[in-house]
């Protein structure tokens, strides 16, 4: 929430701030994510422009579509852009990220990024004496419960976790889940297992789960919006804003200082793209279904 727009719209009404105890959480984006995983892009995959496989993918950042309200939030990663911008990351990076379909979520790259020991390699600093231990959970963003399952059937059918399934917990989160199977979240996995929790935004802010040291965002979410040439309202796949993505992060700093990685972001575009905030639902749906 803006509070500074509802205190200028209430006559500059004061505001009380409760501060809380958060721990410093340690940020990283897509191209640090290529970079660490030494991903090569799949030049046939959805996320990669050109691929798709007939599907009507691989649109790239040109979709022409006058109706496209995420157009102006996509960055420019033509090659003379992405080897001004990215140049101390090299050749591989520059190449993948020159193929980024940025609508889409890579989901390679985020089952690599689950893999192993890869997030921890991602901070190279040793811990001090006088800070809590960073816990070994993950939580994953998600836009939707059909991008859980998708992911979920990935990281399941991969070979580090087929050859040793009982070194992780894979649970989604969402709101369409029975209560007693969203309660699983909470529960702490013996010694030597990890826990990856697949969520929906439900974790931006309405729960906190206290073993999560790391954070994945793939930087998409749903969102309400009314299509006027259709005349109806539909629930969208858009990217997040910074308000989003900032919560998300957060959610790795609660009890000890975390990592945070915004696969679905390159820091160019989070830093200069993005929305501060989410439009409220009064710009983007009919006032009859406020």
């Amino acid at each position: 929430m803006d509070k500074d727009l509802f205190g200028r719209y209430f006559g500059g009404a004061p505001g009380l701030t409760v501060p809380g105890r958060t721990f410093p959480v340690k940020t990283f984006y897509l191209e640090d994510a290529l970079q660490v995983t030494r991903h090569v892009m799949d030049p046939t995959a959805e996320w990669c422009i050109g691929g798709g496989k007939g599907k009507g993918k691989g649109k790239g950042k040109d979709s022409g579509d006058a109706n496209d309200l995420d157009a102006a939030k996509r960055e420019d990663l033509s090659q003379a852009a992405v080897r001004q911008r990215y140049g101390k990351y090299g050749d591989r990076v520059q190449a993948a990220l020159s193929r980024v379909e940025q609508d889409e979520v890579n989901y390679d790259l985020l089952v690599q990024l689950l893999e192993g020991d890869t997030l921890q390699k991602l901070d190279d600093e040793a811990p001090s004496d006088d800070t809590p231990a960073r816990p070994s959970g993950v939580l994953v963003f998600l836009s939707g419960a059909k991008e859980i399952e998708k992911v979920q059937e990935a990281l399941l059918q991969s070979r580090e976790f087929r050859s040793e399934p009982a070194r992780s917990w894979v649970l989604p989160l969402h709101g369409s889940l029975p209560s007693e199977d969203q309660k699983k979240v909470f529960n702490r996995p013996p010694p030597g297992v990890r826990k990856i929790i697949l969520s929906t935004n439900v974790a931006e802010t309405s729960v906190t789960i206290d073993d999560v040291g790391y954070v994945v965002d793939t930087g998409r979410m749903k969102e309400m919006r009314y299509d006027a040439s259709k005349r109806m309202s539909s629930l969208e796949d858009t990217v997040v804003s910074q308000t989003n993505a900032r919560q998300r992060r957060g959610r790795a700093g609660r009890v000890a200082p975390g990592l945070a990685v915004h696969l679905g972001l390159t820091r160019h575009r989070h830093d200069k793209l993005l929305d501060d905030h989410q439009p409220p639902e009064v710009r983007r749906v009919p006032l009859e279904q406020l």
